[in-house]
């Protein structure tokens, strides 16, 4: 299970980087990302909301989401 990351905690994989910081979001990150959807809302780069594809050969940036939705069940 992953904790929450955000600016002042640093719970990721990296130890050069806060990925909160370089991402301008809290989430539950591991190396980075491979989504942020607490990004900035309008940034097409790696601040924005965004999903990465990693199916295919060359990954594939979605960082043009207008809205995000979490849902959260009990456990």
């Amino acid at each position: 299970m992953r904790t929450l990351q955000d600016i002042d905690r640093d719970n990721d994989l990296p130890l050069f980087t806060n990925c909160a910081v370089r991402h301008s979001g809290g989430w539950w990150f591991k190396s980075c990302y491979s989504s942020n959807l607490n990004g900035e809302y309008g940034r097409q780069d790696e601040t924005g909301i965004c999903l990465v594809d990693r199916s295919g050969a060359v990954p594939v940036n979605f960082c043009n989401i207008t809205f995000s939705v979490m849902a959260m069940r009990p456990g």
